[in-house]
């Protein structure tokens, strides 16, 4: 047999999971619970991840359930990059994959 291409999942696989360290960051701005943020993100999550709405609706959604009230292009428009941490060990493992 003969692999030409392995596919990884990125969120918590590769990378850890860039959503819990923005919204670690968006409880401290709002002056929020970590944990109702959480619970809020699931449910929208639930309904992004399996492509049922879009980005835009996944924060307006997000965002309406915490009574955040922000220029929606603020989170839009995040510095994903910046959440972007990976796993210990990952890029040697998907080096000698290749």
């Amino acid at each position: 047999m003969n692999v030409k291409v392995l596919f990884f999942d990125i969120g918590g696989v590769v990378c850890y999971d860039i959503e819990k360290f923005m919204m670690k960051e968006i409880a401290e701005r709002y002056n929020l619970s970590y944990q109702k943020i959480m619970k809020f993100r699931q449910k929208w999550w639930e309904l992004y991840g399996t492509n049922k709405i879009s980005e835009k609706e996944y924060w307006r959604g997000l965002l309406h359930d915490l009574a955040i009230e922000d220029d929606l292009n603020n989170f839009l428009s995040l510095p994903y990059k910046k959440y972007i941490l990976l796993m210990d060990g990952m890029l040697p493992l998907l080096r000698t994959l290749k």
